[in-house]
């Protein structure tokens, strides 16, 4: 798959700490980071491959004081190998928010703009 370096993204994205949660159609949890997020999906290295168009549910924490749980549908999947002897592989996933509470997108906008203009969101 080739990648078209053409900007078509519709919201800001910024580099986030928070931790997510993924359940699996076949209702395995995988925790991993988030390695950017907007108001319309998030981007983390997940341990486990899933197939573009799966529905899946998500937990994202260190956002609001509470979970921000929601439904999202993968977008894209890479395979990127560790530096490590065995080459474990890990997938650069790219996800979109389908099932989201407004208040929700409400508090992540507010963290983008807190870190796209250089304020700690702490």
């Amino acid at each position: 798959m080739n990648w078209d370096s053409r900007e078509r993204r519709k919201f800001v994205r910024v580099k986030c700490p928070c931790e997510i949660r993924v359940r699996t159609p076949k209702k395995r949890v995988i925790s991993t980071n988030i390695e950017n997020i907007s108001a319309g999906g998030l981007r983390a290295f997940l341990k486990e491959r899933l197939s573009p168009s799966t529905i899946i549910e998500i937990d994202i924490y260190g956002i609001a004081k509470e979970a921000i749980t929601c439904t999202a549908r993968i977008v894209w999947v890479f395979t990127r190998k560790q530096p490590t002897p065995e080459d474990t592989p890990f997938y650069d996933t790219g996800m979109e928010f389908c099932d989201i509470k407004d208040d929700y997108i409400k508090e992540i906008k507010r963290l983008v703009a807190e870190i796209a203009s250089g304020k700690d969101p702490t």
